[in-house]
């Protein structure tokens, strides 16, 4: 399944196929308003390379609006992965942060230059409905 990649389309795909209202934040540069906690500061320091530091950036820019639009605290660093809550994926420059309010289990994964292992279903793939 092939999707476009921008909020609108983003909306109106998860928006025909969930029952619960779910907030998509799609973003592929950081957000003008953006500022990092201490803690944050302090995993981004630690990558390597500056393409990792640069992913994680615009990762932590998308989860901090979705976080903020179901009145979560939008200090990423102190979420629990995985999250019942909130789930983030980036892939190649874009990042996709998902949030659901009534936290009982949320999850995505982008993969944008290859198709994703059947291997991995089990852990980011749910029966439940």
């Amino acid at each position: 399944m092939s999707i476009e990649l921008n909020e609108t389309a983003l909306q109106r795909h998860f928006g025909a196929v969930s029952k619960v209202p779910v907030v998509i934040v799609h973003r592929s540069r950081v957000a003008a308003d953006f500022e990092l906690t201490s803690a944050e500061n302090s995993l981004q320091s630690g990558f390597g390379s500056e393409n990792r530091r640069d992913e994680y950036l615009v990762g932590r820019s998308a989860l901090k609006s979705a976080l903020a639009a179901i009145g979560k605290n939008q200090d990423t660093a102190a979420i629990n992965w995985p999250s019942p809550f909130c789930s983030l994926s980036h892939s190649h420059g874009h990042a996709v942060a998902v949030s659901y309010g009534d936290g009982k289990g949320i999850g995505i994964d982008v993969q944008l230059l290859r198709m994703p292992s059947p291997a991995t279903a089990d852990r980011i793939l749910s029966g439940q409905t």
